[in-house]
């Protein structure tokens, strides 16, 4: 377990610059919810706090969430900004928390490695920040020492605020690869992560085809 180190997946948001009917975070990939990689991260990471805060289309994102084992919190003014999110979020968690991680509900490539490498850096006096290929991405890693400022950001307000008062406390951490679990914003990113998943499957099938070709052959 990543003792002391919780974790918040906001999981409210309008999807405004995807305009669908319902939550982006429900549009399925490779089979499954976009929503449920991050929390499936947040699980195998095994942080010892995980907070889920809902908002649009609460009830159906919470039923695919569940089974990753978060705590579920509803934030009645999702429509105002990310900001009020956050704060709903950090008034859940535990006394426990030294460090958390924000996630966003919309990053199908983040993966459990990828939060234990950063929570390897934590420090109550520093905001960890990930880079992949050398770019600054999330999600980023915010010690104790920050938590009152996040609880009293504006609704339409972020962590970046936090980030760009505190220079002296970054600590940029390059990770083991290079792939930048992509933000999908638009439906021009969804329809990108559908390809990049259509391709990487084609992958998989030609690697097993080739391998059954080699046992037949010997």
């Amino acid at each position: 377990m990543l003792e002391g180190i919780s974790a918040i997946l906001l999981a409210a948001g309008e999807s405004a610059r995807m305009k669908s009917c319902e939550s982006k975070l429900l549009l399925p990939l490779r089979g499954r919810e976009l929503v449920t990689y991050p929390a499936e991260a947040a699980r195998e990471a095994c942080v010892q706090d995980f907070i889920v805060v809902l908002g649009r289309d609460a009830e159906k994102v919470e039923k695919v969430v569940q089974k990753y084992g978060p705590r579920c919190v509803f934030n009645r003014h999702y429509t105002s900004g990310q900001g009020s999110s956050i704060v709903c979020g950090m008034k859940a968690l535990g006394a426990e928390s030294r460090a958390c991680f924000f996630l966003m509900g919309d990053q199908p490539g983040l993966r459990a490695a990828h939060l234990r490498q950063l929570a390897a850096g934590s420090a109550s006096d520093k905001i960890i920040v990930p880079l992949y290929a050398g770019r600054r991405g999330s999600p980023c890693l915010f010690g104790s020492d920050f938590y009152e400022e996040l609880l009293q950001l504006r609704p339409e307000e972020s962590g970046r605020k936090v980030i760009l008062a505190h220079p002296e406390a970054i600590r940029e951490l390059a990770m083991g690869d290079d792939v930048n679990p992509m933000d999908i914003d638009t439906k021009e990113d969804y329809r990108e992560a559908c390809s990049k998943a259509k391709e990487a499957c084609s992958k998989v099938k030609a690697d097993d085809a080739r391998s059954r070709g080699d046992e037949e052959n010997r």
